[in-house]
């Protein structure tokens, strides 16, 4: 079926006309990308030249240590591809600066990177935003295929307009990315069903290899196309008589793992760490906890975590932040209007959606985050467009006097919260960030070399000599005690890093800047436990969520022996370890935080979303007196 041969009869009424619908629809495509550029670039530069968000700063970082010459990236929680894309960005950037004069060699380059990391993480941003205009582009004509040239332009506009989707482009990370790719493998099933071309499986299986390359979601593709091949093409009842002895779909699998190893090949070339450090454990995690399976109860299933993890997707997906009760809504029922709709082709969304979403709720925390589900968003999108289209349709066949502008009127209401979402995103991100005022305060009123805890590193302070040797005497010490499980953190690259960054702490003390000896609290975000020591365990060394450094907070007795001087944190931060909070469970945080709090205050911004991006920040001194204070307040909660 050719794109002119769409189905078009569910178009809006003024829309049927081909050859004036062909001009509009043209009209109507620049538009969606028009929206999505606006909403999505309005404020990428959010909190630069800082990133206040941790995975952006693993992506850059990751991506840069390839320049060490060590192409693989000792890493596998995520795969390489997105992280190559941007090396060979940052090498096109460190060429068009040489050229240019602003820098003369590769280590000048570094010296910039630890100096202003902007830039860095702008082309990264620009990277993802691409990616899901892209997505909003493939978007529209997979829909204008599946449901005619209305269903396209609706669900184009749903995503330009989708807050989540908006949201997760505007980062380094390679959710959009994956998505782009899942989309255009998602088009090629589409056009597998209508034709069924040699060419259509192997440019599907090239998108979903490339796709898991970029995040492991799109594995979930692999039986999707096994179901999009059995609906069949042309003569779709012999197809199916052939189904595993059809050699196409196998040669769809080749081309899969081949697209997967030239974009991520050291997940195969260094296959004992990935299965060892990232599948075994995440297996055991699937077996046990979710599928209530152990060697005591084999063979009795207890599905309540996945139940609850249903529970959890769905209300995700019916979130404000993702696609809201009303679309949410209408693309769950747009997906059994599909199914019965009697046309392979509009099979194509549940048949990639169904798989995607059994192993998300497997593979995935019980509680979803809207990113989660970016992958499948599209056609999700495309499935409510698909019924808005066929409702309207049968509302004008019933009743021949309403016009088409009240369901265009309706139309754009419906995106108006997702807009207004986004416009709110755009203008609070684009306001001074409170971490950032914090830390030109620090630089006004501390003098330079104090001692300070940085909880997290929220607050960017630039770091002097000691504080990064310290960092790397631990360093070393965790790849003596981990040589035979290396993780990224103890490769070669980080030697790069820490020379660089110390050099560059030290041109920067030379230009006059402030630079302080900063211990940072690192926080046991991923692996939900603590070792007894506080240390990484075997699996964290091997995920490695970006620090060597013990993940544990400190007693009062280490302030006092290190001499520092104060403390600084965020909402961020002492918000999740209050007792029933986010992390309540570790006690041992919890009660830090409850004896910070007794401390001396001496500075805080506090979180105003009108006036400022950013958490409340607190900056605590250090005192005797503080101290004392704090040691009998753990004292009297130890007796109880």
């Amino acid at each position: 079926m050719r794109t002119s041969e769409s189905p078009d009869a569910g178009g809006m009424t003024g829309f049927g006309d081909r050859k004036p619908f062909h001009r509009r629809f043209s009209f109507w495509v620049w538009v969606i990308i028009g929206v999505a550029v606006l909403l999505r670039l309005w404020s990428i530069n959010h909190g630069l030249p800082h990133s206040y968000y941790a995975d952006e700063e693993h992506f850059v970082k990751r991506s840069l240590s390839f320049g060490s010459g060590d192409l693989n990236p000792h890493w596998f929680h995520k795969p390489a591809f997105f992280m190559y894309v941007l090396f060979f960005e940052y090498g096109f950037y460190f060429l068009t600066g040489k050229v240019m004069g602003w820098w003369g060699s590769p280590t000048e380059f570094a010296y910039h990177f630890f100096d202003n990391a902007g830039m860095f993480f702008l082309l990264g941003r620009i990277t993802a935003t691409l990616s899901g205009i892209g997505v909003v582009v493939l978007a529209v004509f997979c829909g204008r295929r599946l449901g005619g040239s209305g269903c396209g332009i609706i669900a184009g506009l749903m995503l330009a307009t989708n807050f989540c989707m908006a949201e997760a482009g505007r980062w380094v990370k390679a959710d959009i990315p994956c998505t782009f790719f899942t989309m255009l493998a998602a088009y090629w099933c589409i056009r597998i069903t209508e034709e069924g071309r040699r060419k259509h499986y192997w440019l599907a299986g090239a998108a979903i290899g490339i796709g898991i390359a970029t995040k492991y979601y799109a594995l979930t593709l692999v039986p999707s196309l096994w179901f999009v091949h059995w609906l069949g093409g042309r003569g779709g009842s012999s197809t199916r008589r052939r189904f595993f002895l059809n050699p196409r779909p196998w040669e769809a699998m080749a081309v899969v793992f081949l697209a997967f190893f030239l974009c991520s090949p050291f997940n195969i070339l260094d296959f004992d760490k990935w299965w060892e450090l990232n599948l075994s454990s995440r297996f055991d995690h699937i077996w046990n906890e979710k599928l209530g399976l152990s060697m005591l109860s084999f063979g009795i299933v207890q599905p309540l975590n996945f139940q609850v993890g249903a529970l959890s997707l769905f209300r995700c997906l019916l979130s404000p932040e993702c696609m809201g009760g009303l679309w949410g809504s209408l693309a769950v029922l747009g997906m059994v209007f599909q199914l019965v709709s009697g046309r392979r082709t509009a099979w194509v969304p549940f048949l990639v959606i169904l798989p995607f979403t059994i192993v998300a709720i497997l593979w995935n925390p019980i509680h979803f985050e809207p990113r989660y589900l970016t992958a499948i968003l599209p056609l999700l999108a495309i499935s409510a467009a698909h019924l808005v289209i066929a409702l309207w349709s049968g509302v004008q066949r019933r009743v021949a006097w309403i016009p088409a502008w009240v369901g265009i009127a309706a139309l754009m209401g419906a995106m108006v919260p997702g807009t207004l979402l986004i416009i709110d995103w755009n203008q609070r991100h684009m306001r001074k960030d409170t971490r950032t005022i914090t830390a030109r305060w620090i630089e006004t009123h501390i003098p330079a070399g104090t001692r300070i805890i940085n909880d997290n590193d929220w607050v960017k302070l630039r770091k002097n000599e000691e504080s990064l040797k310290l960092e790397w005497e631990i360093i070393k010490a965790q790849r003596q005690k981990y040589k035979d499980k290396s993780g990224a953190f103890l490769t070669s690259s980080k030697d790069y890093q820490y020379e660089y960054s110390m050099a560059a702490s030290r041109i920067a003390e030379e230009r006059g800047e402030p630079t302080y000896t900063i211990y940072t609290l690192n926080h046991p975000w991923w692996s939900e436990r603590e070792d007894s020591e506080g240390d990484l365990g075997r699996h964290e060394i091997g995920r490695d969520m970006g620090t060597p450094l013990p993940r544990r907070p400190l007693a009062p007795e280490e302030l006092s022996a290190w001499k520092a001087e104060y403390i600084v944190t965020t909402a961020k931060t002492y918000c999740d370890y209050r007792p029933g909070g986010r992390f309540g469970h570790f006690k041992n945080w919890v009660q830090f935080y409850q004896w910070v709090a007794r401390l001396p205050l001496v500075y805080t911004i506090p979180y105003q979303p009108e006036v400022r991006s950013g958490p409340t920040v607190r900056i605590y001194a250090v005192t005797e007196d503080g101290l004392r204070q704090a040691k009998l307040w753990l004292k009297q909660q130890n007796k109880r």
